[in-house]
């Protein structure tokens, strides 16, 4: 789409995907869940306010609700943090650093539960570029489904 080539991108979103009958898969994501709201002071007490797909000129980091079953474009269960273009560095670095939780890439692999995979994206409006051309997975990639985005211009609101 050559109006999002050079699309500005608003803000990003950090999404942990997990495997929602791996009772060890929830685990691991909700101990990185726990540790990166703490961490970021993220408040606990209340969600993200604007929608999933908003690129938002929200200026503080807040979560979204966790999805047990596919939703949007993800084809398993997941969590996301809104996070501000401003804090993109600092949470981004930590999450790929943590979400292997105190175990190297081979020992948990060994064990058979692999540590959670972490996608993150812009949010520029565009939200096929944002989540399909643009991403950037620490482990390993899930496939996505590109007919749930439904925005295609840049700043463009899912409604």
């Amino acid at each position: 789409n050559e109006t999002c080539a050079n699309a500005t991108v608003i803000s990003y979103h950090i999404h942990v995907l997990f495997w929602p009958a791996n009772p060890a898969s929830v685990e691991k994501a909700m101990i990185l869940q726990r540790d990166f709201i703490s961490e970021f002071n993220v408040p606990q007490d209340k969600n993200c306010t604007i929608q999933a797909g908003d690129p938002g000129w929200h200026e503080h980091l807040c979560q979204f609700e966790v999805d047990w079953e596919p939703a949007g474009p993800f084809t398993t269960a997941q969590y996301s943090f809104f996070i501000p273009a401003v804090d993109f560095g600092r949470t981004v670095s930590w999450v790929l650093q943590h979400r292997l939780l105190g175990a190297t890439a081979s020992t948990a692999l060994q064990v058979g539960v692999p540590p959670v995979d972490v996608l993150v994206h812009p949010n520029s409006g565009c939200e096929i570029e944002d989540h399909l051309v643009w991403p950037l997975w620490g482990g390993r990639s899930w496939a996505l489904d590109p007919t749930a985005l439904s925005c295609e211009h840049p700043s463009c609101v899912p409604k």
